[in-house]
């Protein structure tokens, strides 16, 4: 599988994190590789999506769906 994270990130797995719901989130912090850089981390779609074409996001105690159309856009709904 690819890295799910670009601009020298890497997940940091050996910590657990709870979600909002009271779940383990699949991964609790990112770190930077390299500080030089002053950049965003990067989820790659085809790994979001790699079980389906829709994911749920818990954010803030409230459901949000995320979903992957015929046409390759993204749609997210409450």
């Amino acid at each position: 599988m690819t890295d799910l994270f670009d601009n020298d990130y890497h997940l940091n797995q050996s910590k657990t994190h709870h979600g909002v719901d009271g779940m383990n989130a699949p991964f609790s912090l990112f770190t930077r590789n390299n500080d030089t850089q002053h950049a965003l981390p990067m989820l790659h779609s085809n790994n979001l999506f790699a079980l389906g074409r829709e994911i749920r996001i818990m954010h803030a105690g409230e459901e949000y769906r995320l979903r992957l159309t015929r046409n390759n856009r993204l749609i997210l709904t409450k």
